[in-house]
């Protein structure tokens, strides 16, 4: 399996479609089009750099066998996608402030690309059918049983068939799917924010960008490909760090002058904790067999696919509930505060 022409052809559609987006989204708000273009350009720059150092920082020995070749070879496992991601932010940014420094609250403009970023995340992801393993995972990693041809999911683009004739689970499929769906959700919630006007200018991106994280903290366990750092996987390290970020973020805005977030943050580090041992658990169940009864470890060792990733979406799926508690109390405060 190796990278093939609709890799490059899917990411070209979705940097057009966000730049298009982005800028029809800007004229509706009476900003300058023009920034679309320029943010788009700086955000390709960035993503590269950053993508690329977050990759090199935890594969320093590509740097002394491959030498400065390593820096700029365009190989689209040889990038963080979280690095990426951040990048392309970052340069948005960058060209908001220098570019365009007479306008109002930057929160206002990152609302007008949340979904259009959504959108291209999403395409990027899928753009990974075309990347060899990168989007790749064996069924086994999600519970799933190992198919046949003429099977369900034996078909392009829910699974991708090797050369020897075994098919792979095509997770960035399923990526790109959740992502969409986000997307549209944010789409809904822009509509109805826009007619009652509730919400924290910046809060739509902050949202779309928490639920991404969310997602690939889930299923970036699965994937073939993925950096990996003394048997802990960095994106979703990543991840969750911009989870954190965005929380405290949260909860520090939803009473102004108080600082309300300590509970939260004990539960999100409790639920990564969680998160981080299941996936231990899962890797090397024989550690725990002297700290279990016999029947117990026997019982865990013959579900523990299942356990383990029940235990890694309930972990998930609480951190959604502690944001979206946020997002909740945040209106009731905003409301209160109103005359």
């Amino acid at each position: 399996m190796e990278l093939s022409v609709g890799f490059p052809i899917m990411l070209g559609a979705g940097l057009l479609l966000f730049t298009g987006l982005f800028a029809l989204r800007l004229r509706r708000e009476a900003l300058p089009p023009s920034l679309a273009v320029r943010a788009a350009a700086a955000g390709i720059i960035f993503a590269f750099l950053c993508g690329k150092a977050v990759f090199l920082l935890f594969n320093t020995h590509l740097l002394s066998t491959d030498g400065l070749i390593s820096l700029v070879r365009l190989n689209p496992e040889e990038f963080s996608f979280t690095g990426c991601c951040f990048g392309f932010w970052l340069g948005a940014v960058c060209i908001r402030r220098w570019g365009y420094p007479s306008l109002g609250d930057s929160g206002k403009t990152l609302d007008c690309m949340a979904v259009p970023f959504l959108l291209l995340i999403a395409l990027a992801r899928a753009a990974e059918l075309f990347a060899g393993e990168l989007g790749l995972a064996e069924f086994s990693a999600l519970g799933l049983e190992e198919i046949e041809d003429g099977s369900l999911l034996a078909r392009f683009p829910l699974a991708v068939r090797d050369d020897f004739g075994t098919w792979f689970l095509a997770v960035c499929t399923l990526e790109a799917v959740l992502i969409l769906l986000i997307a549209l959700c944010l789409r809904i919630a822009e509509g109805r924010n826009r007619k009652k006007g509730e919400a924290r200018p910046g809060s739509l991106f902050e949202t779309g960008v928490y639920c991404v994280c969310g997602i690939r903290l889930f299923l970036e366990l699965a994937r073939m490909a993925s950096p990996v750092f003394y048997f802990v996987h960095v994106e979703q390290v990543f991840c969750a760090i911009v989870m954190l970020v965005l929380l405290i973020r949260l909860y520090r805005s939803s009473v102004q002058g108080k600082k309300t977030y300590g509970i939260p943050v004990v539960l999100f580090f409790l639920c990564i904790a969680v998160n981080g041992l299941a996936q231990y658990v899962m890797d090397k169940p024989w550690k725990f067999e002297s700290m279990l009864p016999e029947e117990t470890y026997l019982a865990l060792n013959e579900n523990l696919q299942a356990f383990g990733l029940i235990t890694m979406l309930a972990t998930v799926v609480l951190l959604f509930a502690l944001y979206f508690a946020g997002v909740v109390r945040r209106r009731k405060n905003s409301a209160q505060r109103q005359p």
